[in-house]
């Protein structure tokens, strides 16, 4: 897969981050190199994720609008 670096972004974390994280780590081949079991704790996870976006303490790849 080619892929154009103007379509690729790296910025801060946002809230909003926090749907794709889930939809990521709530995949089976992802979820099983996580210490989490079931979407309970893969929820848990993310909050606290997601919590550290107001001290800017962690980045997010965008791929076309979308993040990755």
């Amino acid at each position: 897969m080619n892929v154009n670096l103007d379509d690729v972004q790296i910025r801060y974390t946002l809230p909003e981050d926090g749907k794709a994280l889930k939809e990521w780590l709530l995949e089976p081949n992802i979820l099983r190199w996580f210490p989490m079991e079931n979407e309970a704790e893969v929820e848990d996870a993310v909050r606290h994720w997601i919590y550290y976006y107001r001290y800017r303490s962690s980045l997010t790849v965008v791929f076309n609008g979308e993040p990755v």
